[in-house]
């Protein structure tokens, strides 16, 4: 127990390299390091939180999902973006709905790390990304666009045509097409109307 306090006060010293050490040691002892950090996942310091989150990320634990699902609503932008890298590590279906709502808070490095973080789901998440393509926001769109390109999913088919289609958009149309060439369609051309 000594050496699993004295490993959380380097996790929690404020120097990155330290504590990433920390981060490392403290995944190794297991089960009795996993226990004791649930301790900090809501302490008042962000930068504890954050650090917390890196470090329960390592852990192979069927709670570490729903910790870092939690997460998602911290007030902490830095503690959602590292809740959202950890996903990527433990993908989980039940996560579609909450990393998704990272999407209306229009933070272009958040909703980066949400798609990111879809994509290692898969395809549980294409209908709500496919239901999120009617939304106002033109970035949130190229996001969820540049996710269906990457996840493969046959149902995003009738989304890229309808996108190569209206042209309205480079990056839309440039997703688009790779979602079509990643799904064996290839190059569409299309005539105007």
């Amino acid at each position: 127990m000594a050496e699993i306090e004295k490993l959380l006060n380097e996790l929690f010293c404020g120097e990155d390299q330290r504590a990433e050490s920390a981060a490392l040691e403290l995944i190794r002892l297991g089960r009795s390091a996993f226990d004791r950090l649930l301790e900090t996942v809501a302490d008042h310091n962000p930068d504890i939180r954050w650090w917390t989150l890196r470090t329960i990320s390592g852990f192979d634990h069927p709670r570490v999902a729903k910790i870092l699902i939690k997460a998602l609503k911290d007030p902490s932008d830095d503690v959602k973006m590292c809740a959202l890298i950890g996903l990527r590590q433990h993908p989980n279906k039940t996560a579609v709905d909450e990393i998704i709502s990272i999407f209306d808070l229009r933070d272009q490095l958040l909703t980066r790390l949400a798609g990111d973080a879809l994509i290692h789901i898969g395809t549980p998440a294409v209908p709500a990304l496919i239901n999120k393509t009617s939304d106002s926001d033109h970035h949130i769109r190229l996001q969820v666009i540049r996710v269906l390109a990457h996840i493969r999913d046959d149902r995003a088919i009738p989304v890229f045509f309808e996108i190569v289609k209206k042209g309205d958009s480079t990056m839309m149309e440039h997703w688009a097409d790779i979602g079509l060439q990643n799904l064996g369609i290839g190059m569409a051309f299309f005539t105007p109307e």
